[in-house]
């Protein structure tokens, strides 16, 4: 018997758990609705699931400001989710390419342990390392 499709709500919470401004905080809803000119009001109630089918110019504006396409809505599972922005990612780079690649076929703890490592990394490359003297 196959699962249900995630709900909307789920997926947009891991676009705000994932994607991140340059200092690395999540994206406020402020600034969410302020980019999309959506209401902060509409984007509260789509992600608490008092609102569950957003309209196609909704799921427009929340597609350019993170930079992803519709197909990121098309995932099925938490994991399809995780797979798509880390492919996202990794179209900017060889490396994160072959990455991605290799995560997808981790099993779940093996992916959470990849996206830690990437995290460590991300951590590392804001405090560069001080030369000695």
């Amino acid at each position: 018997m196959a699962s249900d499709p995630m709900a909307f709500q789920q997926q947009f919470q891991i676009l705000i758990d994932r994607l991140r401004d340059p200092h690395g905080k999540p994206y406020s809803l402020g600034t969410i609705a302020q980019a999309t000119a959506l209401s902060d009001q509409s984007l509260a109630y789509l992600l608490d699931g008092r609102s569950q089918f957003p309209r196609l110019d909704t799921l427009r504006a929340i597609c350019r400001f993170y930079h992803i396409s519709l197909d990121y809505f098309a995932c099925e599972t938490e994991a399809d989710c995780h797979r798509y922005l880390l492919a996202q990612l990794a179209s900017s780079s060889s490396l994160l390419n072959d990455i991605a690649v290799e995560a997808a076929a981790l099993t779940p703890k093996g992916q959470r342990n990849v996206l830690t490592m990437l995290e460590w990394l991300r951590q590392m490359k804001k405090f560069p390392a001080s030369k000695s003297t």
